[in-house]
């Protein structure tokens, strides 16, 4: 038997199979000529053999992992993975994915896990072949999807900082007359102190109390300070275990001026317990701030007898950290309410339409939710829904 080539009526060359059989009749010898068309099989062989070939043609990872974590196969774009496994072909991989290969076979499901290697970092899907008892590892190489991620972070951090030192340059009167408070104290406590001494008049306790107050005007410029460079200094993101209504309070004291002037009643209600979450305390003060002064902003239209606002902290049912601020204004009409946290949407002439958006996209790097709801004529309410701290949550649940 062998393979030709035939040539069809049109033309076309397409391979043949020939097999030649001699045959005896009366003595005579006949041969009887076979010819089948093998086109068919050898596309499919050819096909077959593309495909085995595939996974060492491909740019990206493909290996193959029995159970007992031996590495049977392995492409060229895997030399990576296997300088990461500190391994080779036909050797085992380290206890962990020994391990996660035998958790993948008896769940039966699909595992995607990442790694960063010396050449980058790769997204591995390990896909159970559980009737041959061997994993399929596809690699697929996230580096620049995750310099990109990277890269977004430190443009929306930025912007973050940018947004604080925007609102504190809003307030910079408040802020003014805040700190001017403690060091008038102070100086006047000085020139009282130091005439006396001059004139020999007072007592020693009167002189002592005297400059314990010096001292307490001090300390409370110094929180005063500490507190607006908080705010202001570029620092990358933390999370510390905070209490909300210490957050608060610190909030309403950096608008106490502003508050003072539009002669605002205000009113806290806040929780009797720590409401602990873990957080970076700066950014959602930010966005604690960004509340009050747009219902300052909300309550200067309204009837100076009229204008209160409303701070409550809480934990709810389901085990979640709440602040709530809420202020009897105008409202918000229905249509601006549906682009409230829009980028560059304001309801204000001047604003710039970024603070509920960066204050969004700050809770929600939170594992959290900021809501509005409002009634036009009647008010707004803002309420931001924090994951409270583990042992907190369970408390409340119990």
């Amino acid at each position: 038997m062998r393979t030709l080539s035939a040539r069809s009526k049109d033309g076309k060359l397409f391979p043949v199979e020939v097999a030649i059989k001699p045959v005896m009749l009366e003595n005579k010898l006949f041969f009887t000529t076979y010819i089948r068309d093998i086109s068919e099989r050898k596309r499919q062989a050819q096909e077959i053999s593309s495909l085995a070939a595939f996974p060492g043609e491909s740019p990206l990872p493909v290996l193959r992992i029995n159970q007992p974590g031996v590495v049977i196969y392995a492409n060229k774009a895997s030399a990576a993975l296997l300088e990461y496994w500190g391994c080779r072909r036909m050797q085992t991989v380290p206890i962990y994915w020994k391990r996660l290969v035998e958790q993948t076979l008896e769940t039966g499901r699909a595992t995607e896990v990442e790694v960063e290697t010396s050449a980058g970092v790769f997204s591995l899907l390990l896909a159970p072949v559980a009737n041959l008892a061997y994993v399929n590892v596809y690699g697929r190489d996230i580096t620049a999807i995750r310099q990109a991620e990277e890269e977004a972070r430190h443009r929306q951090n930025e912007l973050i900082h940018v947004s604080r030192l925007s609102t504190m340059g809003e307030m910079a009167t408040g802020i003014a007359h805040e700190l001017n408070q403690p060091l008038s104290a102070i100086v006047n406590f000085a020139n009282g102190c130091a005439r006396r001494i001059r004139l020999g008049m007072g007592e020693k306790e009167e002189l002592i109390r005297a400059m314990e107050q010096i001292s307490l005007q001090a300390e409370r410029a110094g929180e005063i300070i500490k507190r607006l460079r908080g705010m202001v200094t570029r620092q990358q993101p933390v999370r510390e275990h905070t209490d909300l209504n210490t957050l608060v309070k610190d909030a309403c004291a950096l608008i106490a001026h502003d508050r003072q002037k539009l002669k605002i009643a205000m009113e806290l209600q806040l929780s009797r317990q720590p409401v602990i979450a873990r957080i970076d305390p700066v950014q959602i003060e930010q966005v604690i701030l960004n509340l009050l002064r747009n219902a300052l902003d909300a309550l200067g239209e309204q009837r100076q007898k009229e204008r209160r606002l409303l701070l409550e902290t809480g934990m709810s049912v389901q085990g979640m950290a709440y602040i709530r601020v809420q202020d009897n204004g105008s409202g918000i009409v229905l249509e601006d309410m549906k682009h409230l946290f829009d980028p560059f949407f304001s309801t204000k002439k001047t604003g710039m339409g970024m603070g509920l958006s960066i204050s969004k996209t700050i809770v929600a790097e939170h594992n959290g939710r900021i809501m509005a709801d409002s009634l036009p004529g009647k008010g707004t309410v803002f309420t931001i829904v924090l994951p409270a701290s583990s042992a907190i949550a369970e408390s409340i649940a119990s």
